[in-house]
């Protein structure tokens, strides 16, 4: 289980970018992938929404990563939501799935 918070106690005017990366995974032998999430409701008004991403060349520093955003994730009833990465990394000898969120400052 992984979790993320964008809360910034007494933030300037200024956004924090947070991601989550998993870690790197061998889905060289893999003919379907898939990723499991829920959230918890947030304080945010849905303008600036988290999103699901994969890469394949990630070497632990997401700036120089190549990420293809999969969806954004709006689900604050907390159901579980399934998303298939087949596509995206079945046959890949490396991949991480982030979760990226911009809070806006106040």
């Amino acid at each position: 289980t992984y979790e993320v918070n964008g809360f910034c106690s007494g933030c300037t005017a200024a956004n924090t970018e947070t991601w989550l990366v998993s870690a790197g995974y061998d889905f060289s032998g893999a003919t379907s992938v898939g990723f499991e999430y829920s959230t918890s409701p947030g304080f945010d008004d849905n303008s600036n929404l988290p999103e699901l991403r994969v890469s394949t060349d990630y070497a632990g520093e997401v700036s120089t990563a190549t990420w293809t955003t999969i969806t954004t994730i709006d689900n604050d009833d907390g159901d579980d939501v399934f998303v298939n990465l087949t596509t995206e990394l079945a046959g890949e000898a490396f991949g991480v799935v982030a979760i990226r969120y911009v809070s806006i400052g106040s």
